[in-house]
């Protein structure tokens, strides 16, 4: 059974993200195999929405998400260069420290991230969600309807090479929307008898 919970800095299960954090990180080598868990918790914590998946009780994947990063501390706005390539903080929402166990990568846990991001902006009435990402999971980025900046920045952690990139949730509606009546079109297309012709003598 599959549940999300929202989880406060102070509670317990605090830690249970903290060393899924740290497992996802190092397996993945953006953190290095002797880091601790308190390493995975910084002040950022403190003012964000962070959603831990369960599965079954098992503690899955997680994510944070500022709300209001015009008003209060965030975690891009330590890097350079941010203010040159993202839409006005005033409409943003941002997400950062993804993560997800290693034994369930491949089940879908981003595509749930990615939605607890996208929640986060609808109900906030923010249209833009920014990020950073590194490797591979750009192009996972992108396929979901997030724009490239070009503009990078070294990572606190381990000092690897990020992307600022961010996602206007008003088009990525637009597309799923388009993308979902295409879908209908099609069935009901083929739902349909085929077609006899006649022909008069």
């Amino acid at each position: 059974m599959r549940r999300i919970i929202h989880i406060d800095p102070q509670a317990p299960e605090y830690q249970d993200v903290l060393r899924l954090r740290r497992e996802a990180y190092v397996a993945s080598g953006k953190a290095a195999p002797d880091a601790t868990t308190a390493e995975f918790a910084d002040e950022f914590d403190e003012t964000a929405r962070i959603s831990l998946i369960l599965m079954d009780g098992v503690p899955a994947a997680s994510i944070r998400v500022c709300l209001s990063p015009d008003t209060v501390p965030f975690d891009y706005a330590q890097y350079a260069g941010w203010q040159d390539v993202l839409p006005p903080l005033r409409e943003c929402v941002s997400g950062s420290r993804m993560c997800v166990r290693p034994t369930f990568r491949g089940t879908g846990m981003f595509a749930l991230l990615h939605e607890e991001m996208v929640s986060a902006s609808s109900s906030s009435g923010r249209p833009y969600v920014i990020g950073g990402a590194a490797g591979w999971l750009l192009d996972q980025y992108v396929q979901y309807g997030w724009r490239r900046t070009g503009v990078t920045y070294a990572s606190r952690m381990m000092g690897l090479t990020h992307e600022f990139i961010f996602l206007d949730t008003r088009v990525s509606a637009l597309a799923s929307a388009l993308s979902g009546s295409a879908s209908k079109a099609r069935a009901s297309a083929e739902a349909l008898p085929p077609r006899t012709h006649s022909r008069s003598t």
